[in-house]
C-alpha cells in the first residue's frame, strides 16, 4: 500500500497536535506519528501507579496556553466546535516535603500567602509582591509571548517603557 501525505508530524505531543490542526486547517493533508500508545504528551492524564487513581502529568502546563490565541481567540474551535473547557484546580499544588511538612498553594492569594507564612514570613511577602508587581507588567510580557521571534519589540524593549521598569532589581534582564 502507498499512501502519501504533505506533512509528517514527529511526535504525538500537545504542540505536535496543534501543530498537525493548523496544518490541516490551512489544507495540508498530515499525518501524526507517535511511539506512545497515548497522544497528548505532557497533556494526558493517566493511570501511572494504582488503578483508579490517576496522574496529572503536566496537563497544569496549560495555565500557560490559555492566553494563546489558539485558546483565547478559539483559532481552531476546540471551545466552540469540541467544548473544550478548563476547570482551575483548587487547591492548585501540594507538595509533601521528606520531612513530613508539606506546602499547599491555594487560588485564593491570601490563603497560599498564609500557607507560605508558616514556614517564612519574609517569603510569604516576597510572593505577594512579586505577583503583585508581575500584575503590572504581565499584559507586556503576554504580548510578546505569541509572536515569532524579531516581530514587534523584544520583551526588554516593550519592558523599557512601563513606568515600573526597573522596580525590584534596577532593570530589567
Amino acid at each position: 500500500m502507498t499512501t502519501t501525505t504533505d506533512v509528517v508530524v514527529a511526535g504525538g505531543g500537545h504542540n505536535s497536535l496543534v501543530t498537525a490542526a493548523y496544518l490541516a486547517k490551512a489544507g495540508y493533508e498530515c499525518i501524526v506519528l507517535e511511539a506512545r500508545s497515548v497522544p497528548g504528551g505532557g497533556a494526558v492524564t493517566e493511570e501511572l501507579l494504582i488503578p483508579g487513581y490517576r496522574f496529572d502529568t503536566c496537563s497544569t502546563g496549560h495555565t500557560l496556553l490559555q492566553a494563546n490565541p489558539l485558546i483565547r481567540d478559539d483559532e481552531l474551535g476546540l471551545v466552540s466546535k469540541y467544548g473544550l473547557s478548563y476547570v482551575d484546580p483548587d487547591p492548585v499544588a501540594h507538595v509533601a516535603f521528606p520531612d513530613g511538612e508539606s506546602l499547599t498553594m491555594w487560588l485564593d492569594l491570601d490563603r497560599t500567602c498564609a500557607e507560605i507564612a508558616r514556614f517564612s514570613e519574609a517569603d510569604a511577602a516576597s510572593y505577594r509582591r512579586l505577583l503583585t508587581e508581575y500584575d503590572e507588567i504581565k499584559s507586556i510580557v503576554g504580548a510578546t509571548r505569541f509572536r515569532p521571534v524579531g516581530y514587534g519589540p523584544s520583551a526588554e524593549e516593550a519592558l523599557a517603557g512601563h513606568p515600573g521598569a526597573g522596580f525590584g532589581c534596577g532593570e530589567w534582564s
